[in-house]
């Protein structure tokens, strides 16, 4: 991916504006400001040559032989664009390309950015929420993903995750039971495991309240029957916060 450094088009200056009271991020109205978008380098190098093509032809260049192009007509999908090419000095206008990948679907509507999934996936090992990340996003000059996008995203990558997973864990546990069936044991016997708990806060107390500070626990079972001692099942549950 790219971040190009690009004039926002006036066109969308009334809506950022109307939007800025409700949104701490929203981009203020500003005259000749710069801003930046985070695109797909390939594609981006796709849609200048093909629109550089196009207005060879004699449609174009027999009036206008030297062509002045500029991105325009955004189309903002979280962290990723939709944009075409126009000529300043004509009518010509590119098609709307999208400067991004998406994830093959076959369910029905629009296809999602992977970008746009992918941030989530990097989250999910970090203590920051949406929030946060619209703060870091505006704070490069970018224009930040919706709430609403961030959390949908979010919703979709974690129930992705949660089957993962699980899936994974699976197929664990039936490699344990082939180790044992080689072992000469019915596949079926025990397996040896250890366990583990962890909490939703840094520390069970909390400080600034009555009661524990932490509302969920995760039990872990850690396999001991090889040496890599992983993961194999988790549990969670509630903690009461009564003191």
């Amino acid at each position: 991916m790219l971040m190009v450094e690009m004039e926002a088009p006036r066109s969308c200056a009334r809506s950022q504006l109307a939007a800025a009271s409700a949104d701490p991020f929203a981009m203020q109205q500003r005259s000749d400001r710069d801003e930046m978008r985070l695109v797909h380098l390939t594609k981006v190098e796709n849609l200048w040559n093909s629109a550089i093509r196009e207005h060879r032809t004699e449609e174009y260049a027999s009036h206008c032989p030297e062509p002045d192009l500029k991105m325009c007509d955004e189309e903002q999908r979280g962290l990723c664009w939709k944009m075409r090419l126009r000529c300043r000095n004509c009518d010509y206008a590119s098609t709307k390309c999208k400067l991004y990948d998406d994830i093959p679907s076959s369910g029905r509507g629009a296809k999602a950015a992977a970008p746009n999934r992918g941030v989530h996936l990097g989250l999910q090992d970090t203590t920051i929420g949406p929030t946060k990340l619209r703060l870091l996003v505006a704070s490069t000059n970018m224009p930040p993903p919706s709430r609403s996008g961030l959390q949908k995203n979010a919703a979709t990558v974690s129930a992705e995750t949660v089957q993962l997973t699980e899936t994974d864990m699976s197929d664990l546990r039936k490699a344990l039971k082939t180790i044992n069936d080689l072992r000469g044991l019915d596949k079926e016997s025990p397996i040896n495991i250890q366990m583990d708990v962890r909490y939703n806060a840094i520390s069970i107390a909390s400080r600034h309240k009555m009661g524990q500070s932490a509302l969920q626990a995760i039990g872990l079972a850690i396999e001991d029957h090889t040496d890599d001692h992983k993961i194999i099942g988790m549990y969670i549950c509630k903690i009461s916060s009564a003191p």
